[in-house]
C-alpha cells in the first residue's frame, strides 16, 4: 500500500497565507481570493465570506485547471501555470502555486488583468 501524501498546513503557516491573501487584495483591488487544493478542496479565502459556494467553486476551478494541464499535454507543452476566464461582470484567473495548491482570484473589469497578474506572481512566489 502506497503511503498517503496530503496537504498538511500548520496554524502558523495558515495566518502567513491569510496575510498574504489580505495583501494581495489590498494592493491589486480584487474582489475574492481563494487558496483550494487540486484535488478541490477549499481551504481558506479572502473575505472568508464572500462566496456562499466555495466547496463548489473550488472543485471546479481544481478540474478546470485539470483539464488545462490535459491540454497542455496535447500541445506538447509541460504545463500551463494559470487559466483565464474572462465574463460579462467578473473575470476569474487560476494560478498554480504548487502541484498541490491553486490560487483562485475574481475581479471585476475595473481592475487592471496585468495588475492582477504581477501581484499574483508575487503571492505565488510568497506562497510556494
Amino acid at each position: 500500500m502506497a503511503p498517503r501524501r496530503g496537504l498538511i498546513i500548520s496554524s502558523d503557516q495558515m495566518r502567513v497565507v491569510d496575510t498574504i491573501l489580505q495583501q494581495l487584495r489590498e494592493v491589486s483591488g480584487v474582489r475574492f481570493i481563494a487558496v483550494v487544493s487540486t484535488s478541490g478542496q477549499p481551504i481558506t479565502s479572502s473575505p472568508t465570506d464572500h462566496h456562499p459556494d466555495m466547496l463548489s467553486l473550488a472543485s471546479l476551478a481544481a478540474s478546470s485547471f485539470a483539464a488545462t494541464q490535459q491540454l497542455a499535454g496535447i500541445l506538447s507543452e509541460k504545463e500551463f501555470t494559470l487559466l483565464f476566464h474572462e465574463g460579462r461582470e467578473l473575470n476569474l484567473h487560476v494560478a498554480q502555486v504548487s502541484d498541490k495548491v491553486l490560487l483562485v482570484i475574481a475581479f471585476g473589469h475595473d481592475t487592471q488583468v496585468g495588475k492582477v497578474r504581477l501581484y499574483t506572481g508575487r503571492a505565488v512566489a510568497a506562497l510556494a
